[in-house]
């Protein structure tokens, strides 16, 4: 079987959510046969346009594209190989996370008003999404909140709708949870691509409003902010915060969670489900999470994460973390359970595997 993934950058070592979701299911796809991975965003000096890069191949026998902002680049694959299967991966529903991005750029009391302000913005992007569940062989979608919101789009999608977690990155796979180690100091983490709206938004909340709220009853507090792309207002607004350290474009985050004696995850907008747990999860460093940020994922809170929706609510939870070590061994002991039993690489090769057999005729 030759198959082509057509995702949106090309990486060496996986580090963004994108990326290792992107690198599970091509670890899945060559288990299966030859992988084409073609990177639309490649550096100007090498790019060439698709219908030249696709006339060069052979025709494959299943596309599997990375989301609606792809769209040009799958109906140029369907019109280069008419009658091949496609699958979209999507990484989010993309209109319910656009209306999400929108209306947390407003002030509070504009915010019922978003609809008014975005409602062509937003029918396009709903259209795209649509357009995508119609004309896909087969849609691969992160959890079943997202199926939910698709089959709201396009409820005649229903059979060609999938749920393919997200899973652990592959260098978690070989992770040992540390032991349960008191701090009296926290280093508190954040990863996150920092070219994302939700992240961008968590970053500055850490450091404008956490970090000080931690900072009042544990001075030494400090905070790493670590993910590809930040932008130069980013590093300028995170610059200006004593005790915290951004680490742009880090080569590998295992040295990140190591040193890291908690996570804190303030999202408050997003989609699809967020990696970063899972590798929380996996390296055992206790999870501090809004509801928002294990969206999509079997977490139940005071036995996998400790809640936070406010800055005090994360400073009382990471105090909490501080003075009772058998919560933090109980949360590193059922967090490592769990991501081990359901969100593991194994668990992806299954599921893609099966879907493929669905999905393409037996010789």
């Amino acid at each position: 079987m030759f198959v082509i993934q057509v995702i949106s950058y090309n990486y060496e070592t996986p580090v963004s959510g994108a990326d290792a979701r992107n690198h599970g299911v091509a670890h899945t796809l060559r288990q299966s046969g030859e992988l084409c991975q073609l990177a639309v965003n490649q550096p100007e000096e090498i790019r060439q346009p698709l219908p030249e890069t696709l006339a060069r191949l052979p025709r494959p026998d299943l596309v599997v594209i990375e989301g609606v902002a792809l769209m040009a680049q799958a109906l140029a694959c369907r019109a280069a190989w008419p009658g091949v299967p496609l699958v979209f991966d999507f990484h989010n529903v993309e209109s319910n996370l656009l209306r999400q991005i929108d209306r947390a750029r407003l002030p509070a009391l504009l915010r019922p008003l978003a609809g008014v302000f975005f409602r062509r913005r937003w029918q396009a992007a709903a259209e795209l999404d649509r357009q995508a569940l119609e004309m896909a062989d087969r849609v691969w979608l992160c959890s079943e909140d997202d199926r939910a919101l698709a089959l709201e789009l396009c409820p005649e999608a229903a059979p060609r709708l999938s749920v393919l977690p997200n899973t652990m990155p592959h260098w978690c796979e070989g992770a040992t949870p540390r032991d349960s180690r008191a701090f009296s100091a926290p280093e508190v983490l954040f990863v996150g691509h920092l070219g994302y709206a939700p992240n961008k938004h968590a970053a500055r909340r850490l450091a404008a409003d956490i970090l000080p709220a931690l900072r009042r009853d544990f001075p030494e507090a400090r905070l790493t902010i670590a993910g590809r792309s930040p932008n130069r207002r980013l590093r300028r607004d995170l610059a200006g915060h004593d005790n915290v350290t951004l680490v742009a474009d880090p080569a590998e985050v295992a040295p990140l969670y190591d040193r890291a004696d908690l996570t804190i995850l303030p999202l408050t907008e997003g989609g699809g489900s967020r990696i970063k747990v899972l590798e929380a999860l996996a390296t055992g460093c206790p999870i501090v999470a809004s509801a928002k940020a294990v969206e999509g994922l079997a977490l139940e809170p005071g036995r996998h994460y400790l809640p936070a929706e406010s800055a005090a609510e994360a400073a009382s939870a990471t105090a909490r973390l501080m003075r009772e070590p058998e919560t933090r061994a109980q949360l590193i002991a059922e967090g490592a359970q769990l991501v081990r039993a359901r969100y593991s690489q194994a668990t992806i090769d299954r599921l893609v595997t099966e879907d493929i057999a669905r999905l393409l005729p037996k010789p």
